[in-house]
């Protein structure tokens, strides 16, 4: 048999890929795996997380995926670190705005 050099017809579309996902960043699974604690009801609304240096070694990331998860789910509202005093649990959409630990307020008012 010889090849023939057959062109595809035009009018005829590849098939799309199937999309793939890259792998998580270690600042995203950490992220993930705090979302799931507080979903799981490990961690609860007005509790305070561990240090970063603590978080780093519990999930063998570096201090800075900490760093990076924590920024992320403070900029979602799940989060809210003090400087000096530590990050606690938020979530937004976790407790009515009320009942929210003053920890999660800035100067009487919610910052979520």
């Amino acid at each position: 048999m010889t090849h023939s050099q057959e062109t595809p017809d035009q009018s005829q579309k590849a098939e799309p890929l199937p999309e793939t996902r890259e792998p998580l960043k270690a600042y995203q699974r950490l992220s993930e795996k705090i979302q799931d604690a507080i979903e799981k009801g490990g961690l609860k609304v007005g509790d305070k997380l561990p240090p970063e240096r603590a978080l780093a070694e519990t999930f063998g990331v570096s201090r800075n995926s900490v760093r990076e998860a924590i920024r992320t789910l403070s900029e979602q509202g799940i989060l809210k670190s003090r400087h000096g005093d530590g990050t606690y649990i938020c979530g937004s959409d976790l407790a009515p705005a009320d009942r929210r630990p003053a920890q999660c307020r800035r100067h009487g008012r919610k910052v979520i």
